[in-house]
């Protein structure tokens, strides 16, 4: 009777245990497919498609008037994910985005689990790296190259914890094709598993990097990238990451120093995490791979620490003495347990939080199960009218930064667009990038750069200050109005004597 009672309650604590994996799994699912941010995905949709249509990989800008016009090259590390946006698109629309998305979030989530397990075998653990993967899966949930990354780098994680080093320098060769820039993580998580005692395979993995339509100057696109910046990111994803605005990731931060200083936590261990706190604080982008790794990492120490702490530090109160005689379990177990018990209890409860409130919004946000575009969010119509007036679309428009990639995704050419290192000077020589930037929030360098790129069109959003400046003189008219966006004719002559004459610049 007494193993009958020992092996019921053992299958109960499993049956919990699977229910609490199958709500998180839900909730991911949940969380991927009502995805906020697809404006870059519509960019990565149309370079799939033009890789399909053309049967090659461009060097060089193909969606830019003024990419054209200079031949300006390109380095589309992200072409292979570009194909898999397309054929994703091409099933059913946005539809079958939405449903993807949900899938590559479960993916991943399901990975965090079998990563984090691999590394402590705890089984309690593992759901609460899973769980934190999930409830904070919102913050970089977008239709880019990083939602299979994210797969990419924990499958390449789970094969180097097996020590399976071949398949992933395999698993290395395709990330970098997925997004490439994202090739000094690679290797720096494979530097932390191979040296230095299977450091040939660190070596192989730079020879792996140049497996890629762009060669070794895959190697000089993230030094050009920031380098040209010089320290000012122009892009708020690139900003340091504030990080006392997530409340939860600097609580692991401080979990992670306390149990560098309670556990015998490995040199490389502690590299290896301290590396992944590093990279979350020093770009807003990078704040995945705090939630997505660094519980993982951390999580084979943690039991070692509290078992320290209380051995050191802690005294039993009245309640702890009561559990101990009664369940028969040291101060140490019952305070692990008891913390197992209350975090993945706080995860079931937030995991219905976010249940009820995401699978809401799908029938709200996502008609037929399918992510909705608003006008007020695109230009849909503005873009409509400009398909419509081929004039327009054959002249030289100037366009904003965030309006680029729907542009291109209905096929209209774009003065800048989302493709940063085509318009810098550190792939081309170029200062268009900045100089748009400028145009778009200061008025007289909107006048110099209407002029300098000799503009036809202007194609904004309305209530950008410097529209509202220049439709009040006769340098523009209105072909197009709606009441999100305007186009602008420019009178050419009128621009020039206006800066001939300095107005508007005093």
């Amino acid at each position: 009777m007494h193993y009958k009672f020992l092996n019921n309650k053992a299958s109960n604590g499993k049956l919990i245990l699977s229910l609490l994996f199958i709500i998180g799994i839900i909730t991911s699912f949940c969380i991927g497919s009502n995805f906020n941010v697809i404006n870059d995905g519509f960019w990565h949709i149309k370079s799939g498609e033009y890789i399909l249509k053309n049967g090659f990989i461009p060097k060089n800008a193909v969606f830019s008037w003024y990419g054209l016009e200079k031949n300006l090259k390109w380095i589309n590390h992200e072409w292979l994910f570009g194909i898999i946006a397309y054929l994703i698109y091409s099933i059913n629309g946005f539809t079958s985005v939405t449903i993807f998305m949900g899938l590559f979030n479960v993916a991943s989530s399901i990975l965090v689990y079998i990563y984090s397990f691999k590394r402590c075998k705890n089984f309690f653990l593992s759901l609460i790296c899973l769980y934190f993967y999930v409830l904070f899966s919102f913050y970089t949930m977008s239709f880019r190259p990083m939602m299979l990354t994210r797969i990419m780098l924990l499958t390449f994680c789970i094969l180097l914890e097996n020590k399976k080093f071949m398949p992933s320098l395999i698993v290395l060769v395709l990330g970098i094709n997925i997004q490439g820039g994202v090739y000094p993580l690679y290797l720096f998580i494979l530097g932390c598993y191979t040296l230095f005692k299977h450091y040939k395979y660190f070596i192989a993995a730079f020879i792996c990097i140049l497996i890629n339509p762009y060669t070794y100057n895959l190697y000089l696109y993230d030094f050009n990238l920031f380098s040209s910046f010089k320290g000012t990111p122009k892009i708020s994803e690139w900003n340091y990451t504030q990080i006392y605005n997530y409340k939860m990731l600097l609580l692991v931060i401080i979990l992670s120093v306390l149990i560098y200083w309670l556990s015998n936590i490995s040199l490389r261990n502690v590299i290896f995490s301290g590396g992944l706190i590093f990279l979350s604080i020093t770009a807003v982008r990078q704040i995945l791979v705090l939630f997505m790794l660094l519980p993982a990492v951390i999580c084979p120490f943690f039991e070692e620490s509290i078992w320290k702490f209380c051995k050191l530090y802690y005294k039993p109160n009245i309640t702890i003495k009561f559990l101990e005689d009664k369940f028969k379990k040291s101060k140490e177990k019952i305070i692990i347990n008891t913390f197992y018990a209350l975090v993945l209890t706080l995860c079931f409860f937030a995991s219905v939080a976010f249940l009820d409130d995401y699978t809401n919004k799908l029938f709200i946000k996502h008609q037929n199960y399918s992510i909705t575009l608003y006008n007020s969010q695109y230009p849909i119509d503005a873009c409509t009218y400009i398909n419509n007036n081929p004039k327009i679309k054959n002249s030289k428009i100037f366009n904003d930064y965030n309006t680029s990639p729907y542009l291109i995704f209905r096929g209209i050419p774009t003065f800048v667009d989302s493709r940063t290192d085509i318009f810098i000077n550190g792939f081309n020589k170029t200062n268009s990038f900045i100089d748009q930037g400028n145009a778009t929030n200061d008025y007289r360098q909107m006048l110099s750069v209407l002029k300098n790129y000799n503009i036809d069109f202007i194609f904004m959003k309305k209530d950008y200050m410097n529209i509202r400046i220049i439709k009040r003189t006769n340098i523009v008219s209105s072909v197009y109005e709606d009441p999100y966006y305007i186009i602008l004719k420019v009178n050419k002559t009128n621009l020039k004597n206006a800066i001939n004459r300095n107005e508007f610049f005093e």
